[in-house]
């Protein structure tokens, strides 16, 4: 597979959305530009903050959509037009309530499942599903009507922050992989560590 050209992190903009169960996709991508010293510049024709970033040795464009998450399709079909990036040389990295903290999984294609973001995306890009996605387990609060304040919020416990942290810094550990588009060897190193963490009691 060719190697990645763009990441996209999934989120609100705005401070008190920062530590919320939605913007762990955003905060990943965050910590990924931090460690490769890539700063973000707002482009608000874009509707989008940009980074530039040598990943191993791989160029890649950072996007954080600076829509809220359910207008966020907007921004990456903008950047996407402008910088003539395919989707499936694209990485989307968002929160997903189907697993629980501390399970991350790639995949490619796939439906909304519920996800506000993903549903712009798909509306903005015309249902294409091409590109590939983290997922970053955040639970489910067990009752449908407390789903948007169990996202947007409700801050996240810290024990859960632990099982999150430790899976999203395994995940950033794969990135060589990752950027490189060695999508196979990405996901079966993902699957060995989620079935650690579900071991655990």
């Amino acid at each position: 597979m060719p190697p990645l050209k763009m990441i996209v992190g999934l989120g609100n903009p705005g401070k008190e959305y920062e530590r919320t169960r939605h913007n762990v996709g955003m905060n990943w991508l965050n910590r990924l530009a931090d460690s490769y010293g890539a700063r973000f510049k707002e482009n608000p024709k874009l509707k989008a903050w940009l980074a530039s970033a040598s990943i191993e040795d791989v160029e890649c464009l950072l996007l954080r959509p600076s829509t809220y998450m359910n207008q966020s399709g907007i921004s990456l079909r903008l950047v996407s037009d402008y910088f003539q990036i395919a989707l499936g040389d694209t990485l989307v990295v968002h929160d997903e309530m189907a697993f629980s903290p501390g399970v991350v999984k790639l995949k490619s294609g796939g439906g909304a499942n519920g996800h506000n973001g993903l549903r712009s995306l798909f509306s903005e890009l015309g249902n294409k599903r091409e590109f590939y996605r983290l997922r970053i387990g955040v639970g489910h609060p067990g009752d449908s009507r407390m789903v948007t304040p169990y996202l947007t919020k409700n801050k996240i416990p810290i024990e859960e922050q632990q099982a999150m942290e430790e899976s999203t810094n395994f995940s950033s550990n794969l990135i060589k992989e990752i950027v490189n588009g060695c999508w196979d060897r990405a996901m079966n190193e993902l699957h060995g560590q989620n079935l650690t963490n579900e071991e655990q009691p």
